[in-house]
């Protein structure tokens, strides 16, 4: 590349980016703005800035479990007492009748 094309490319980068922050785009964004004129720079800026809202639309933003991965309680007495019950039953040795 010649020293008056370096130049050429770095203006057009220098204006990409003041545009794109002028528009609050995405760093992402940034290659999709392609025109080489203020002009044409500024209408892509538009464009992608009205396609893209400016907070998260809700319920995009990630998935929550937030019971994920926690434990159960010991339980209530009313379990232990279910629980000893069936234990009782099933421990007393004597077979099913068949």
């Amino acid at each position: 590349m010649t020293a008056e094309g370096e130049s050429v490319h770095d203006e057009t980068t220098s204006l990409r980016d003041t545009i794109a922050a002028r528009f609050n785009l995405q760093a992402d964004d940034h290659v999709l703005l392609t025109g080489t004129d203020e002009a044409t720079l500024t209408a892509q800026a538009t464009r992608l800035a009205s396609m893209s809202p400016a907070e998260p639309v809700p319920g995009t933003r990630r998935n929550v479990a937030p019971k994920e991965g926690s434990t159960v309680g010991s339980g209530t007495d009313e379990d232990e007492e279910t629980r000893e019950f069936v234990q009782e039953l099933f421990s007393s040795g004597e077979p099913w009748g068949f």
